[in-house]
């Protein structure tokens, strides 16, 4: 009997051993290997041949999913002979769990998702919800992600749904996007199948009803049906979710055209829907209405009312902060925007001092990280405001803290460069003017700064252009790495386009040459600022037969087209090759959203390069880059 419990016991063993060997090969790894709600899971991870394999100390990020309502939590994990280790008491409610694992600002996530741990009942049979929950952690954006994955979000509530139909209704609004955009027709069959099962509920809830009448509308495009849904919807939730999303866009709609109205129709809505969450939007937008018809009064009245509801919420800063920059754009009522400012900086530190919402999708780490970015906006405000009110001393302490927290406009980083000069700080202003430079943001204004800078710190001038030259050799490699990021290579859709003269000119006449296409319009106001510009690179490539500038005139059709050309080219003595897109149908091949818009075409007659807009600071630099690249 010993004998036979002895080899029991050494089977037992090698199987336990095996399991274990097959999960030591996995970055993650935990027991019981289907855990449950409410059991305590231990949790592995084996950093070998990661970028944490030689860190010092690591944490685990957990995220436990309930429907749609997420948590997170860090754990300290101890190091092993085996690897990283912790453990976690899943919560009762929960539905499923992601896990990933970070030291500093490193992290390991599944390369850019979360490692999902499924959920089971205590039957061993895969909990209800667990798949669609885990869905909606894959899908999540930026706070649990680095890298969404959506296909694997559709696979994910596709099974679910097959499995349990009944959870439709908790995740219709997040898998109905995905079921469009992935396979619609698919969708459509799956939820014909479904919907049964959801529609029989004897008393369905509006969140149910919600679920229903989407899916007619957006899945199965049966208007007549979802029209039935909304019906009922409307008369059995007249105050509900469904009945205020129905009319935010024309309340809004109101507010925008006729501020007077809409402050009435607004007024009814917030009778008729106590403490949604678009009334502070949409008093935001009623304010920036009245800003926009100068009726400073009622700005200041509603701002007045709806103060404490603005500082309720830290989400709400950067609303009342754009109102704030509004109203001092504006040039009028500086007072005001100071006010609402310095009201809104004073509620911003109250509220941060607060511990983070509870259930939070963020750490505590990333929570503060998330309420510094918040603040951006409103320091930004307040430096731009006070520098007007008080000056530069009063305003570089607000744009210094929105500086160090990241994230700031370019702008913004000039104004930072700009208020440090202003308040004699030259090496730091040096500093930041270089910084700047290198990394692509360049100026005539900040690289004013910078020299002026220079010449205090140093006590003299001399040297400055060996110092600026290597700044501009520092410049262009991270211009050109930027440019070569972004770099493409297919085809370049060939084109037959008549000139001024009425000569018809194809692409493809230069093929083995550099080519360089500017679509632009008469009428656009940045093309003709950026052709003084395209003129220097014309004449600095003139003798260049390797190189052709041409010039596609689009989005114009009137009967003098031809002649507006023609009069705008000579009068400005312009050396340019035009030819004409009259229908458009040209630019609309390269996929333009707007002008001007620069293609670049290789020698072997590829698509290589799209620039749009005009930064005069940069447009003479990425020509020549680019020139060198493809030559």
């Amino acid at each position: 009997m010993k004998r036979y419990i002895s080899i029991l016991m050494g089977v037992l063993f090698l199987n336990i051993t095996f399991v274990c060997a097959q999960q030591s090969n996995k970055i993650l790894s935990y027991t019981p290997l289907k855990p449950f709600p409410g059991t305590e899971l231990t949790v592995h991870f084996n950093s070998v041949g990661t970028i944490l394999e030689t860190a010092k100390n690591i944490t685990a990020i957990i995220y436990s999913v309930k429907q749609d309502v997420i948590n997170c939590e860090e754990y300290p994990m101890a190091k092993t002979e085996a690897g990283w280790m912790c453990r976690y008491n899943v919560p009762d409610t929960c539905w499923s769990l992601g896990v990933k694992f970070c030291s500093g600002d490193k992290q390991v996530d599944d390369a850019g998702r979360n490692y999902a741990v499924f959920l089971y009942d205590k039957n061993e049979k895969l909990m209800a919800g667990t798949k669609a929950s885990s869905a909606y952690l894959h899908e999540k954006r930026g706070k649990i992600t680095a890298k969404p994955d959506p296909k694997l979000a559709y696979v994910l509530y596709k099974e679910e749904f097959t499995e349990n139909p009944s959870m439709l209704k908790y995740f219709y609004k997040y898998f109905t996007q995905y079921a469009m955009a992935e396979d619609s027709a698919q969708a459509a069959i799956m939820m014909a199948k479904i919907l049964p099962s959801i529609d029989n509920e004897k008393e369905p809830d509006e969140n149910t009803l919600a679920s229903i009448e989407s899916i007619y509308r957006l899945v199965l495009k049966n208007i007549e049906k979802a029209n039935y849904y909304k019906t009922i919807l409307l008369q059995k939730y007249p105050a509900g979710e469904f009945a205020a999303s129905s009319v935010n866009n024309d309340i809004l709609k109101q507010i925008k055209t006729n501020p007077q109205e809409g402050e009435k129709v607004l007024s009814e809505f917030k009778v008729k829907y106590p403490n949604n969450k678009r009334i502070i939007r949409l008093t935001a937008e009623l304010i920036k209405s009245f800003c926009r018809q100068k009726m400073y009064d009622s700005v200041k009245n509603i701002y007045l009312e709806n103060k404490d509801s603005f500082n309720a919420d830290i989400n709400n800063m950067s609303i009342i902060s754009d109102v704030a920059e509004y109203i001092y754009y504006d040039g009028q009522q500086l007072a005001l925007a100071k006010e609402i400012i310095d009201n809104t900086l004073v509620a911003f530190e109250k509220l941060r001092k607060k511990s983070r919402p509870n259930p939070s999708a963020l750490t505590p780490t990333q929570y503060k990280g998330y309420v510094n970015y918040l603040k951006i906006a409103p320091l930004c405000a307040a430096g731009i405001i006070y520098n007007k009110l008080e000056g530069a001393e009063s305003a570089i302490r607000y744009i210094e803290e929105a500086y160090l927290y990241g994230n700031v406009s370019r702008e913004i980083k000039i104004f930072y460069a700009k208020l440090l000069f202003e308040t004699n700080k030259p090496a730091r202003a040096q500093k930041i003017t270089e910084e700047l430079l290198i990394d692509g943001i360049y100026s005539k204004e900040l690289q004013k700064i910078n020299s002026e800078s220079y010449k205090l710190v140093n006590g003299t001038d001399k040297g400055y252009e060996e110092y600026w030259q290597k700044i501009k050799e520092r410049t262009d490699v991270n211009i050109t790495e930027e440019i070569k990021k972004k770099m493409v290579d297919e085809p370049a859709q060939d084109f037959t386009l008549n000139d001024l003269a009425g000569k018809k000119v194809s692409l493809s006449d230069f093929k083995g040459k550099v080519v360089i296409i500017d679509f632009w319009a008469t009428w656009c106001v940045p093309c003709k600022a950026s052709f003084p510009y395209i003129k220097k690179a014309i004449q600095k490539y003139a003798d260049d037969n390797n190189v052709k500038f041409i010039f596609i005139n689009t989005y114009e059709n009137q009967k003098t087209t031809v002649e507006d050309v023609k009069r705008f080219i000579s009068q400005n003595n312009y050396p340019f090759d035009v030819l004409l897109d009259k229908d458009s149908k040209t630019a609309n091949k390269y996929g333009l959203t707007g002008i001007p818009t620069k293609i670049f075409i290789d020698k072997n007659g590829n698509k290589r390069y799209m620039s749009a807009g005009f930064d005069e600071n940069k447009i003479l630099d990425e020509i020549d880059i680019l020139v060198k690249l493809l030559n």
